[in-house]
């Protein structure tokens, strides 16, 4: 976790990123691998990709469902995870309010 962190402050990426960086993997090989673990559910890179932008126009956001299955896929401890929730969670208040206030 703290080499993922240091990823997230030195190259100002979200956690989603970070955590897939210290894998060395790219968003092709990230895929690849989700579709091992997960023949029954298949992920492209551009899955991949809109999900790492998200919160950006261009991006979509990810379920508790998935960030907890890539939860496994990077193979994050449960502080780990705390650190991705503590990435995501505030971004999807805020799309929530938004969407209650249109």
């Amino acid at each position: 976790m703290e080499i993922a962190e240091l990823f997230r402050q030195r190259y100002r990426v979200n956690a989603r990123v970070a955590f897939r960086y210290t894998h060395s993997w790219s968003q092709s090989r990230a895929a690849d691998e989700w579709n091992k673990l997960r023949p029954d559910e298949l992920k492209t890179r551009k899955v991949f990709s809109y999900r790492e932008m998200w919160p950006s126009s261009t991006g979509h956001a990810a379920s508790y469902d998935n960030l907890a299955k890539l939860a496994q896929l990077y193979e994050w401890s449960a502080l780990s995870s705390l650190v991705l929730l503590r990435d995501v969670v505030p971004l999807l208040r805020q799309c929530r309010e938004k969407d209650n206030q249109q």
